[in-house]
This record gives structure tokens, sequence and C-alpha cells, in this order.
């Protein structure tokens, strides 16, 4: 089975209580920026959100229509590999304003004088006031809460998930402490947890480590010490 078309065809989030918190606040649509948000949405993990926070991501959850994403164009590739969502629109970083162009691209859907709920408690205050600015006649409102709520639900394809990612830890765990030793450091174990848990599926963290001249470099290749 072709893993983008299946993931394409598939919301992996309780989409009823999405729909149903949309409708207490009173939103048209909700725009998701933070990387847990972008994730529950898209289905798409882009480790550079976490590395790089300027660079926005944005999941465009409508009331009513299909879905859509504005991502960096660096990030085209995955989202269209990973995600259910097949509008997908792009803005070249460094030359085009993300929110220009998510402030074009509402305006063409119609969507200018929607009631958007967005994240209060990740936007920063110049995102939130130039977003103000360029949909005039939009209202802003805070949605954190119809995410959390919605997030607080869980699917039985989420549990499933969840469930599997707590054994493999739990297993990951029972075997770093089943292979320790009298002698060994706090830090062998832990890097040992750390290997077992990435061996076993969990996203891996931005490592630098640098020896020697290496340290006069900001990001260097690993090397081989002396």
């Amino acid at each position: 089975m072709n893993r983008s078309k299946h993931l394409q065809t598939v919301t992996p989030f309780n989409i009823n209580s999405l729909k149903s918190g949309m409708d207490t606040h009173g939103l048209d649509l909700l725009l998701a920026v933070s990387p847990e948000n972008f994730f529950y949405l898209t289905g798409t993990l882009l480790l550079s959100q976490t590395i790089i926070p300027e660079r926005l991501c944005i999941a465009i959850f409508f009331q009513k229509g299909p879905s859509a994403a504005l991502v960096c164009y660096l990030e085209e590739l995955q989202i269209r590999q990973d995600s259910w969502i097949t509008d997908i629109h792009t803005y070249l970083e460094y030359k085009e304003n993300p929110l220009q162009i998510l402030a074009d691209l509402l305006n063409e859907k119609g969507f200018s004088t929607a009631r958007i709920g967005i994240e209060m408690n990740f936007l920063s205050a110049s995102y939130v006031q130039e977003l103000a600015t360029l949909l005039p006649e939009a209202t802003l409102i805070r949605a954190d809460p119809v995410f959390q709520a919605t997030r607080a639900i869980k699917t039985p394809a989420e549990i499933q998930i969840l469930s599997a990612a707590a054994l493999h830890t739990e297993m990951a765990i029972v075997e770093t402490f089943q292979a320790a030793k009298s002698g060994h450091s706090e830090k062998m174990i832990a890097n040992n947890l750390s290997a077992r848990v990435l061996d076993k599926g969990a996203t891996s963290n931005w490592i630098t480590l640098a020896t020697g001249s290496n340290t006069a470099i900001n990001h260097p290749q690993f090397q081989t010490l002396d």
C-alpha cells in the first residue's frame, strides 16, 4: 500500500470533537501553528518547527470545507508524503511573508471576515498583531481551549498508538536496567536508555557534540577522537 495515499484518506484526530469545540466558540476556522497541534492536525512531524521556531508552519482547519496547510517550501515534500491534507501551499523563506500568504489565501477563499481561532499560548504578540493588520475585518479568537479539549479525548486509533509507545518505552527501561552493571555511571545508563528508546521508534533530539578544533564550529561533523 502506498503510504502517502493511505494517510491522505484518513483524518488521524478526533474531527467531531474539534468541530464541536469550534461550534461552541463560534469559529469558522482554526490555525494550528505550534509543533504539537500542527502535528496533531496534519499527521506530519516537522522537526524544524522546534529547531527554527520562526519558520512558520500553519495547518488551516475549516469548519466547512477541506483543510489546508502552509509550509516553508523546504517542507513541501515531507508534508505531501506524510499528511492526509492535499491542499498544500508554500512560501519562500526570507523572501516571502508566510502571514501575508496566509491572509491572501483566506481572502481568496472568502474568509476575510471570518472568526479565526488562533493559538494565543504559542503565537508571539508580533505575529498576532501582524495577522490582525493583514485581516482587519476578521476576528481573532483564542482557540487554545478548543485544541486542549479535543486532544483530551482519544480515538481508538490514538489509544492504540499511545499504548504501543508506552509498551516500547517500558521495554527500553527494563532492558536498560537489566544491562546495567556495577561501575556504570548514570551517564552511561542514560545513553543506553536513549539508544534503546530511539531504536524502538522514538524521535531523535537534535544534538551537537564537538571536541578539539571542532569546538570553534557551530554545527560540526562528528570526528573520531585521537
